[in-house]
């Protein structure tokens, strides 16, 4: 089973569930051959069987404390669950949505000089200089090959890690992400289509047509 962040985007915030329903695991299709041959009903389109606006990403949105047209709450209370304060930022706060022209995106990804070590760590095996070091790698789960086999380079993956981005985006038109995700966190991602996945991001946060549209984190499952 995963857990994988997506952005539902939206000129109106109660169309949220309209936009993620064809992508159900629970829907059920016009009975068609499968590639196997059989007959199936199951939504060749599915990508979650369950979701929850935030969940396990809550709270990734930055914007200004004064603004009102926001989406709040959800939220598992998880490690990766963050509060609504910025910290350093007092006139900032987190949420779980907004339109695309009010959000802080340059606030809202990682550190590049942490990605940066992160990987002299854990790809090149130097030894972790004090504790935060330690805990940095502590929950790695990859081997170094998978690393170089989905960034490429050390600068690739600090690149990416240092802006915002999610696993897939979705709209009225259409879904898009990194790669196909299964159980466990396995995907078939690449490192093109990764890199091709964050380019169209930021392609899409930076276009004068989505401005006025909101954008939703939501937590999906499958």
């Amino acid at each position: 089973m995963s857990h994988f962040c997506v952005a539902v985007v939206t000129k109106d915030i109660n169309k949220l569930k309209e936009i993620l329903d064809p992508y159900s695991e629970n829907l059920e299709v016009e009975p068609y051959i499968d590639e196997e041959g059989e007959e199936s009903s199951y939504n060749p389109k599915s990508k979650w069987d369950w979701y929850e606006i935030g969940g396990r990403y809550n709270n990734r949105i930055v914007v200004d404390k004064t603004n009102k047209n926001v989406v709040e709450g959800g939220g598992f209370g998880l490690s990766m669950d963050l509060s609504n304060n910025v910290e350093g930022e007092p006139n900032l706060k987190r949420v779980n949505g907004a339109r695309i022209k009010d959000i802080h995106f340059d606030k809202m990804g990682g550190n590049y000089d942490e990605a940066i070590r992160y990987w002299e760590l854990v790809v090149e095996g130097k030894e972790p200089q004090n504790d935060k070091e330690k805990e940095m790698i502590r929950w790695n789960l990859y081997k170094p090959e998978y690393y170089i086999e989905q960034y490429g380079t050390k600068e690739k993956y600090a690149k990416q890690k240092s802006m915002f981005s999610t696993w897939a985006l979705v709209d009225e038109k259409d879904w898009y992400e990194q790669g196909e995700k299964g159980w466990f966190a396995m995907s078939d991602a690449t490192q093109d289509s990764r890199t091709s996945f964050v380019d169209k991001f930021q392609e899409y946060i930076n276009s004068p047509e989505h401005q006025d549209e909101y954008m939703i984190i939501v937590d999906c499952h499958i």
